[in-house]
């Protein structure tokens, strides 16, 4: 993604206070936008530099899509605190974006309405599923399960990102090692989210 992105939107989609924050960089999994309001609609202008679209990373090692994984729950869970909503916002392929150098993401906030957590734990899946085949030829044993894992959504995300962050972790210092995947965290930083 080279420069900005504009997405035109029917007024009233966005509320004031979300404008504000994502205007104010204040959440950090969305990236940058200013508004331009006009009689019936209103235009987004996200500035995307430093990003490609997923699509556009190109392979992928198994640390690196765990890593993309784990950075993209975090910033959601985060959004919270700023009352950016999860099931508020659509999650899927073509809104993420990837820093190449860090594999932090950052959505084009839009505004979206899921009706249950099972239809976004499913969005979460079809983008995992998509990283997964950018694997392919390696093993990844680590992401394979991290897939199985939200598939199951028998836990919140929060507990979902924990566990995906144990075994990126895991991926990252063992990466043959597949038992107990999320039974002892391990002393590995990761890098910050963005």
């Amino acid at each position: 993604m080279n420069g900005y992105i504009e997405r035109t939107y029917r007024k009233g989609m966005f509320r004031s206070y979300q404008k504000e924050i994502l205007s104010r960089e204040l959440c950090d999994v969305f990236m940058p936008v200013n508004f331009i309001e006009r009689d019936t609609e209103e235009t987004a202008v996200y500035r995307v530099a430093g990003y490609v679209p997923l699509a556009a990373a190109g392979s992928l090692s198994e640390e690196q899509a765990l890593t993309l994984v784990s950075s993209l729950i975090e910033g959601m869970i985060r959004a919270e605190q700023h009352c950016i909503f999860i099931g508020e916002y659509r999650i899927c392929e073509e809104v993420l974006g990837v820093q190449p150098e860090s594999m932090n993401a950052a959505l084009l906030y839009q505004p979206w309405r899921y009706d249950n957590r099972e239809e976004l734990l499913r969005e979460l899946q079809r983008i995992m599923e998509g990283m997964k085949r950018r694997t392919e030829g390696r093993d990844s044993p680590h992401l394979r399960r991290a897939v199985e894992i939200v598939a199951t959504g028998r836990s919140g995300l929060d507990i979902i990102g924990h566990r995906i962050e144990m075994l990126r972790q895991k991926s990252a210092e063992h990466p043959a090692d597949t038992e107990n995947d999320t039974d002892q965290p391990s002393l590995s930083a990761r890098p910050k989210s963005i």
